[in-house]
């Protein structure tokens, strides 16, 4: 039998708050992570394509950003599902999704209601929070054991 403290309404909700502290980050970055791979995947199988939808839109060297995004979707997405250097990519992934705002997006940064609705938002959601709050203890970034930074990533 569990003693009495152990059912304490404050001891279950710091339990369960513990739980998500964890389980949150992780899902984000299973799920948004596997987003982004198939995003860069999409991209680097049809760079032709891709270069060609950036020009469209006014992105500077559109062959030489297409691989690169595609690339960093790509790598970022694979990071993001492992923890490792989370905080790093989500940045790197919510700044491409800063652009794509202002080139594919742009009417959107005027009306709220376009804005949230837009493609780009879920995902710069998404990684302004694991690059805010970081991968979770459940992720690589958690074992690198290094304990002489102050990054609190670690």
């Amino acid at each position: 039998m569990k003693n009495a403290s152990s059912l304490c309404p404050v001891n279950i909700y710091h339990s369960l708050v513990g739980l998500l502290q964890n389980a949150v980050p992780l899902i984000l970055r299973i799920v948004f992570g596997w987003c982004f791979i198939m995003n860069g995947w999409s991209k680097l199988h049809d760079l032709t394509k891709t270069a060609g939808f950036f020009k469209s839109i006014g992105i500077v060297a559109p062959a030489f950003s297409a691989a690169f995004i595609g690339g960093l979707e790509f790598l970022g997405g694979a990071l993001l599902i492992l923890g490792l250097g989370t905080r790093l990519f989500a940045f790197l992934l919510a700044s491409t999704m800063v652009v794509a705002y202002f080139t594919a997006h742009y009417e959107a940064l005027f009306d709220l209601k376009a804005f949230m609705q837009a493609a780009p938002f879920s995902f710069l959601v998404a990684t302004l929070a694991l690059a805010a709050w970081g991968p979770g203890k459940l992720a690589l970034d958690s074992l690198k054991g290094c304990k002489n930074c102050s990054c609190k990533s670690c």
